[in-house]
C-alpha cells in the first residue's frame, strides 16, 4: 500500500477518535445522502463548446456530534462517497492557424470516483434547524469511466473508444461544505448539503485541462443516541 493511503488510515482513526473516546457523551448515528454530482471542466480559451451533464451521487456513512456549548457543536465522522458525471459532450473545432475551419472533434467522456471521505463541521442550532459549516478531505479509492472521440478533418473520419484509468485521476479531493439539516423528530433529522471541491482531479493534462467536483444531495441521518436523552 502507498505511503499516502497509510496516511488517509491514520488520519482516519484521528477523526473517529474523539467520537470513540466520548462514546457514551457523544450524539452519533447513520447517514443516507442521495444526488446529483458533475466533474467541472476548466478548459484554456479556443474553438470549444461543452455540454456537460449532472449524474447521481450517493453518500453512507457514521457521523457523531461533539458539543460546544448549548447550540453549537463539531461533527465529524466517515463516509463511502460516489460521484458520477452525467456524460459531458464537447465539440472541438480545428483551425488552419489563420483562423478557417478544417474540421472538428466530438467528444463524449463519463466519469465515476469512489471516496473515502472525511467531513468536520461547525453546527449551528437555531431551534430545529442546524446550519453546518466546514471542510471535506477524501481519498480515492475507486475511479475509471469511458471516453468516445469522433473526429471530421478535412473530409476524412476518425472514431476512438477507450476506458478512462484510475491512474488518471488524482488520489485526493478537499474543499468546503455548507448544509442546512432539519430535525425532524428526536432520532431522524433531514439535510441538505454542496460541496465544492477544489483539488483538480485530473492527473495527466496538467494546466492545459481541470476537472473539480459539485455535489449537492439531500438525505436522513438517524441517531442511534441523543445527547439530550
Amino acid at each position: 500500500m502507498s505511503i499516502k493511503f497509510h496516511c488517509v488510515i491514520i488520519l482516519s482513526i484521528l477523526f473517529l477518535l474523539p467520537g470513540v473516546v466520548l462514546y457514551s457523551q457523544v450524539e452519533k448515528g447513520i447517514k443516507l445522502d442521495l444526488g446529483a454530482s458533475i466533474i467541472d471542466r476548466g478548459f484554456p480559451p479556443g474553438h470549444i463548446s461543452i455540454d456537460e451533464r449532472f449524474g447521481f451521487s450517493a453518500k453512507v456513512g457514521f457521523f457523531y456530534n461533539i458539543p460546544i456549548n448549548k447550540n453549537i457543536s463539531l461533527s465529524s465522522g466517515f463516509d463511502l462517497n460516489l460521484i458520477q458525471s452525467g456524460g459531458e459532450n464537447f465539440r472541438n473545432y480545428y483551425d488552419d492557424g489563420g483562423g478557417g475551419i478544417i474540421g472538428f472533434e466530438d467528444y463524449k467522456e463519463s466519469i465515476y470516483i469512489g471516496f473515502i471521505s472525511l467531513p468536520v463541521a461547525l453546527k449551528v442550532q437555531m431551534n430545529k434547524f442546524y446550519l453546518n459549516f466546514g471542510f471535506q478531505g477524501s481519498y480515492n479509492l475507486l475511479s475509471g469511466g469511458e471516453k468516445q472521440s469522433d473526429q471530421t478533418i478535412s473530409g476524412n473520419f476518425y472514431s476512438i473508444k477507450l476506458d478512462i484509468e484510475s491512474d488518471e485521476f488524482q488520489e485526493f479531493d478537499f474543499g468546503p461544505q455548507i448544509g442546512l439539516e432539519y430535525q425532524w423528530s428526536e432520532k431522524l433529522s433531514l439535510e441538505l448539503f454542496y460541496y465544492h471541491g477544489l483539488n483538480d482531479m485530473e492527473a495527466r493534462r496538467g494546466d492545459r485541462y481541470t476537472w473539480k467536483i459539485r455535489q449537492l444531495a439531500v438525505g436522513v441521518r438517524y441517531r442511534l443516541n441523543s445527547e439530550n436523552k
